[in-house]
């Protein structure tokens, strides 16, 4: 229980028995109710015992990623404040060591308020004129460029095949008579005479013959010479009798690994009953319309598991409509918008911007580089690209080398082929591509190219 000074059995009032007087230590007679007042608002503050009080929580946005709801955030004097702690604030300080100005984001904004400016739109307040560019390059090779390879002849190439087709597997051969001379009718169609016919390995094949002094016969060349006729290596006879020199019969028989890709019917004694058969693998059974199916469309994936994507070399195998995508190799691009095939061919250099390289018999894998010599190699590197797929045919287009690291990986997987990367061949800086299309400078929209009479590959 504490006691007034001035009246000892008077105690003091409840709360303020830790309360230290200053007043305490004047003589009596200067205790007036003035310097009461005046001890109590100054001295008695700087004396009395410590009121600390312990707090856990955190300092900073609630807006952060790592805040959750159960958090605990100490508060300030205002919601201003609590908005912006820890906001970086500018110091500047003389040559000693004393900060001779400090101003922070409160700061800042305050003045603002002082200034009579509206201060509640931070937004509005801090807007600042800004402008958009857009370089219109491929942001992946310029910031994923480690990912990339030159390849001066592209990655492997890949088949791509269409829809598996029905396979005839029975043919009826009779004979036709022209007065003057004699031929072979195959059904189905029944009306060709001497049709080209195409067969493939590993499918079972039912021949029935009648033809009547014209025995029917397989050769590996249009001649009458026996010497030619195919052996039964290639020929493998599962019932029946041998198609060779058979007039009346019905033989079943299955091509092997090993049959020539082009062999001739014909009859043994007449020269003029003769036909082409084509032999291909059953792989080719398909057919694709690359036009409708392929070229326009987002995305492809192809029967045998290919999906396409940007810069893939592929082929297209067994029957390919139109006749332009047959036994030529192209560059995919624009997979995720409309896909654009680039033909191989229309990507030469002209010599008079590359080099020739003399090649080293077998120094590469198979079909890598030409024999002997390489004419307008694109051997070195460059980072200063444009897409393939430009319509103007320029020369960035057209020398443009780099391969993603994925495209050569798959190509190879594709292939049953082992992952051969030669990181010599790896982008030491970011690749800067070009968008396709773009209009160049005193330059055309639509290329074109010829071959001349001296072998030189010419666009304009």
């Amino acid at each position: 229980m504490a006691y007034d000074n001035n009246q000892t059995d008077q105690p003091l009032p409840n709360g303020d028995e830790n309360k230290r007087k200053s007043e305490s230590f004047l003589p009596r007679f200067f205790r007036t109710t003035a310097n009461k007042k005046f001890l109590n608002s100054t001295l008695d503050q700087l004396i009395q015992p410590g009121v600390v009080e312990k707090l856990n929580g955190y300092i900073g946005r609630e807006t952060a990623k790592a805040f959750t709801a159960s958090d605990s955030y100490v508060g300030d004097v205002s919601p201003e404040r609590a908005n912006y702690q820890l906001e970086p604030a500018s110091v500047v300080k003389d040559n000693i060591g004393n900060v001779t100005f400090y101003k922070d984001y409160n700061d800042y904004m305050n003045q603002l308020g002082n200034f009579n400016l509206n201060n509640k739109n931070h937004s509005t307040i801090n807007a600042q004129e800004y402008y958009a560019w857009n370089p219109h390059i491929d942001w992946d090779k310029f910031t994923n460029f480690r990912e990339y390879y030159w390849l001066p002849l592209g990655p492997q190439t890949i088949g791509i095949a269409g829809t598996t087709i029905d396979v005839e597997s029975t043919y009826t051969i009779r004979t036709a008579d022209n007065i003057d001379n004699n031929a072979y009718v195959f059904s189905p169609d029944g009306l060709t005479q001497n049709p080209t016919i195409t067969l493939y390995r590993g499918v079972t094949y039912k021949f029935d013959i009648d033809t009547p002094n014209l025995p029917f016969t397989i050769k590996t060349k249009k001649t009458l010479d026996e010497g030619f006729d195919l052996d039964s290596s290639s020929i493998l006879v599962l019932e029946g009798v041998s198609v060779q020199g058979l007039e009346k019969g019905v033989s079943t028989l299955q091509l092997g690994a090993d049959t020539p890709d082009t062999l001739y019917y014909m009859s043994a004694n007449d020269l003029n009953a003769a036909g082409t058969i084509i032999i291909k693998d059953i792989a080719e059974a398909t057919f694709i319309d690359v036009d409708s199916e392929v070229v326009g469309k987002r995305f492809y994936k192809s029967s045998n598991g290919i999906a396409l994507s940007n810069g893939m070399k592929v082929e297209f195998t067994g029957q390919v409509e139109p006749v332009k995508y047959a036994n030529e190799a192209f560059y995919v691009e624009g997979v995720g918008d409309k896909i654009k095939l680039i033909a191989e061919s229309d990507l030469n250099v002209p010599t008079a911007f590359t080099e020739d390289i003399d090649v080293e018999f077998d120094a590469q894998g198979f079909d890598r580089l030409p024999y002997s010599k390489a004419i307008g190699y694109p051997e070195d590197k460059d980072y200063f690209v444009i897409n393939r797929a430009s319509n103007d045919g320029n020369l960035w287009s057209r020398y443009n080398r780099w391969f993603h690291k994925s495209v050569i990986e798959s190509a190879a997987q594709a292939n049953n082929q082992p992952i051969d990367i030669n990181q010599l061949a790896r982008a030491k800086r970011p690749i800067i591509e070009f968008e396709p299309n773009l209009k160049l400078h005193e330059f055309g929209t639509k290329s074109r190219c010829w071959l001349s009479r001296w072998f030189y590959y010419w666009c304009f």
